[in-house]
């Protein structure tokens, strides 16, 4: 501890890429002068929101039998124990009553195996790998709803590095996040915060996106902002080129 401490003090600037792991380096005694946020960024010409016509000739609807009135719902990344996907199972259980539903389950991790023996049998549920970076585009339109589980002892240092590309997809999500936590203050603005592990509630929150076309409409256009406004490649380091230079004015000034 003392060595991470005096390795800290020993930096004009530490940098973190949230604000909890901001807020971790404080309680070191690092100064609030000496911190910078430099958050992980997405490229929003990469991925951006398609239309209802780009939507609808999405290959992956025609590759994966998705008709043209189905509710994608997808979870795409790490499947470990941190994410909690066996709440998944509960959730798509508790919706089974509304129709026209299909759920894409797709990554790879320990996990995995485990989830696919927990979904066999269930209808309109798909396991499968995850997507090449060529794809992301179109993979992350496909979606109608994001789903982010988490399970309640994960802790949230950082926001999960899916979230960018979900933002500037411009879909709503839901996500299990504690109240107040960078996620939970973030999936309020761009779709449905849950508290972690809270099935019941997961698919509370599902069954009111897909009840409303205008309610997800709304919420991803803010996501789509906040992507824009926070995390898009451009702005980022932008103001990362604007600290570096204003810490070396202040260098060339004491010297």
């Amino acid at each position: 501890e003392n060595w991470e401490r005096n390795t800290l003090y020993s930096f004009n600037v530490v940098s973190t890429i949230s604000q909890a792991m901001r807020k971790r380096t404080l309680s070191k005694g690092v100064r609030p002068e000496h911190t910078y946020l430099l958050p992980n960024w997405v490229n929003l010409n990469e991925i951006k929101q398609q239309t209802q016509v780009e939507k609808e000739l999405n290959p992956y609807r025609k590759e994966l039998d998705i008709a043209k009135d189905d509710i994608v719902l997808l979870y795409s990344g790490s499947m470990n124990k941190k994410q909690g996907l066996e709440m998944l199972v509960d959730v798509i259980k508790e919706l089974k009553d509304v129709p026209k539903l299909k759920w894409l389950l797709a990554g790879e991790g320990p996990t995995k195996s485990g989830l696919a023996d927990k979904i066999e049998g269930l209808a309109d549920v798909s396991l499968l790998t995850l997507q090449p970076p060529e794809r992301m585009n179109d993979w992350l339109n496909l979606a109608d709803i994001h789903l982010l589980p988490q399970k309640g002892d994960a802790v949230d240092l950082v926001l999960p590095s899916k979230l960018l590309g979900i933002l500037a997809s411009g879909r709503p999500l839901v996500a299990s996040s504690t109240e107040g936590s960078e996620l939970g203050i973030v999936a309020e603005q761009a779709g449905i915060r849950v508290d972690p592990e809270d099935a019941p509630g997961f698919a509370r929150a599902i069954r009111k996106l897909v009840s409303s076309q205008d309610l997800r409409s709304r919420l991803g256009v803010n996501g789509r902002k906040i992507a824009e406004l926070r995390y898009g490649e451009d702005v980022v380091l932008l103001e990362f080129e604007k600290e570096i230079l204003s810490i070396l004015s202040h260098s060339r000034a004491k010297s």
